[in-house]
């Protein structure tokens, strides 16, 4: 391996555990969410460096736990989820300002951020939240959070702060971690789930580590990937997978990614969790409503526990992190191999592997 360029770090200012980052969708901005409850906004300045712009005012009153931004198209909006068990729709807005002794000067343009929306939904927690990507078949903003109960809920949105329930659905009583959005425009739209197993419900009942030996075998009866193609106001399985006899994900799948299209015929999903790291060749079938699984390719199988998988924008590198604090990159080399390109790790090094 050799060493390439060092690794802009940035001084988030936040006081605590930063738990989710989020580009935009140019990825000119990067918002940040964090257990102090704030959520900070920095944008990439002329100098290419980023600088913080601003933060949302007093966003929830817990542990922040995502934000994700919505397409362009619908605004500049964001959505946050928090251990407060609520998801609240931002939306951003730009104030011009002129003092008193300089009324004749040019105002001076503030961003600002106004809350368009807060969505409760009972005593369960959210854990991952999701915007739509632009879709023929979806009217208006869209969208997906999944729960620890296990729940999965489409809302709609006729404008940030004009909203509706169109779909839930119990996909896992066990609880859910991670969900993903297709961005294929030939194919229904299609959200991919990752989901807890058994052992992770029976730690978060009783909210303390639970011993091994108390609990027999680490025997997964519910980890889980499930896919659902969601036509109109129904969300509708179509295929759920891997099952028992599998090698792949007999244990909680912590995070689902798609790619983008880009030309395939096929969609590209990865997931990754307390086995390692999978990419799934799918194939939508229109006539029968079915996702066939045309190939799998282990990334790093067993080896390791991986927390988070995401694709670039050619859905040519994929980009995840383990329980090693290390980032990995993966190149798509042909239709049925990855290759190990590069590694970032926990130093604020990157190496990149000579070809």
């Amino acid at each position: 391996m050799k060493t390439i360029k060092s690794i802009e770090q940035i001084d988030s200012f936040h006081q605590d555990t930063i738990h989710d980052i989020s580009f935009d969708w140019y990825g000119k901005k990067i918002a940040t969410c964090s257990s102090d409850h704030k959520v900070k906004i920095w944008v990439r300045n002329s100098d290419d460096k980023w600088v913080a712009e601003g933060e949302l005012p007093a966003p929830h009153n817990a542990p922040i736990w995502k934000v994700k931004w919505a397409h362009p198209d619908y605004g500049t909006v964001l959505a946050t989820c928090s251990l407060d068990k609520t998801v609240k729709i931002w939306e951003q807005t730009k104030e011009y300002i002129v003092s008193e002794k300089e009324k004749d000067s040019k105002p001076v343009q503030a961003i600002s951020w106004m809350m368009r929306g807060s969505i409760s939904e009972g005593n369960e927690n959210i854990e991952d939240i999701k915007f739509a990507p632009k879709h023929k078949l979806l009217e208006g903003m869209t969208l997906c959070t999944v729960s620890s109960k296990g729940n999965l809920r489409i809302y709609t949105f006729e404008t940030p702060a004009c909203w509706q329930i169109t779909s839930k659905i119990l996909v896992n009583k066990a609880g859910l971690n991670a969900v993903s959005w297709n961005k294929n425009q030939f194919t229904p739209p299609i959200l991919a789930v990752g989901c807890k197993d058994e052992i992770t419900e029976k730690i978060q009942q009783e909210n303390s580590k639970i011993e091994e030996e108390k609990i027999g075998p680490q025997e997964v009866v519910n980890g889980y990937i499930g896919l659902y193609a969601l036509k109109g106001s129904s969300c509708e399985l179509i295929k759920n997978f891997p099952g028992k006899d599998s090698k792949f994900h007999k244990k909680a799948v912590y995070d689902v990614s798609f790619s983008l299209l880009n030309g395939r015929s096929y969609d590209l999903l990865s997931s990754c969790g307390k086995e390692g790291l999978v990419v799934w060749y799918l194939d939508y079938d229109s006539t029968t409503n079915s996702m066939k699984v045309l190939n799998v390719i282990e990334l790093d199988v067993g080896k390791a526990v991986y927390w988070k998988v995401c694709w670039n924008i050619m859905g040519t590198i994929l980009a995840s992190s383990n329980e090693s604090n290390q980032i990995t990159l993966w190149k798509n080399i042909g239709d049925d191999y990855f290759k190990q390109v590069g590694l970032i790790t926990d130093d604020g090094k990157e190496e990149k592997k000579t070809q």
